[in-house]
């Protein structure tokens, strides 16, 4: 990427590291210091840690949230401000990137597209999300219309997901789309016999199969998954199946679920709660 006012084209993570450019970082759903944790909370705050790493200034430009702000008046008031805020900043501080970590019905990017026009910014996004059922439904119908804005607005729309990237391709030319493939680091996934026999003695996990799921134990999709695994798990149990299942994770319907668990499996399950991310890779 020789010039960064130019349209972009090509792998932008990969080009990126030609030169050094001032970055405009926005993640509408979540910004990287929220709370509660997610998937896309920490592929959001890796993203732009990666950025970092390759020696560009990344700035996070806005922490405005915008799920479901379509339907939150004082959040579009909000909106507003915050956008002639942002257009001051950048102007006094100019970036050479607009880059949205996340943009779905849900969580639309409202700022990018406003700013990059005024501004005339090149604007990229990383997982962006493309699906039509969400023009079906009234509630769904407003973020599927702000979102398909933020997707045409895009130079560039990178995914890390085969399913999304046949669906943006639906909307997109095919140079405005890429599949970046996720990665992980082998090296944190080396056997260690020793590691193993030592969780297997505190676990008491004897002769058993052991059953690991990972999740948010909030309600909604995150709570039915493990339902789904606590099910499963039972009927492998009642057919005199030796397991043991482990759930790691923390949340609100966390002592619902044990409580599931323990009338589906008895002394069978384990619930350790919310384990720090680097130290994940123990229990495994």
């Amino acid at each position: 990427m020789t010039n960064a006012r130019a349209p972009i084209d090509g792998c932008c993570l990969a080009a990126a590291r030609l030169q050094t450019m001032k970055i405009a970082y926005y993640m509408p759903f979540k910004p990287p210091d929220h709370v509660n944790p997610s998937g896309d909370l920490i592929t959001g705050r890796e993203l732009q840690q990666f950025l970092a790493r390759q020696n560009h200034h990344v700035d996070l430009v806005s922490s405005l949230r915008s799920r479901w702000i379509y339907w939150k008046p004082r959040a579009l008031a909000q909106l507003r401000s915050e956008a002639e805020r942002v257009q001051t900043v950048l102007r006094q501080n100019p970036a050479e990137l607009w880059l949205t970590y996340h943009t779905y019905y849900k969580a639309p990017d409202l700022l990018g597209p406003s700013c990059v026009k005024i501004l005339h910014m090149p604007y990229v996004i990383f997982q962006g999300i493309y699906s039509t059922k969400r023009k079906r439904n009234l509630k769904t119908l407003p973020g599927f219309l702000l979102n398909r804005r933020a997707l045409n607005s895009a130079q560039m729309v990178y995914t890390n997901k085969k399913k999304d990237e046949k669906n943006l391709r639906r909307l997109l030319p095919e140079h405005r789309v890429s599949y970046v493939p996720p990665g992980i680091r082998p090296e944190l996934f080396s056997f260690n016999a020793r590691a193993r026999q030592e969780v297997r003695e505190r676990w008491q996990v004897g002769e058993r199969l052991v059953v690991l799921s990972t999740a948010m134990l909030r309600p909604g999709v995150k709570t039915e998954g493990i339902r789904q695994v606590i099910k499963s798990c039972g009927a492998l149990h009642r057919s005199s199946q030796k397991i043991l299942l482990v759930v790691i994770g923390d949340g609100h319907n966390r002592r619902l679920l044990e409580k599931e668990a323990r009338e589906s499996l008895g002394s069978s399950c384990l619930f350790l709660g919310s384990i720090e991310r680097s130290d994940m890779y123990r229990s495994y």
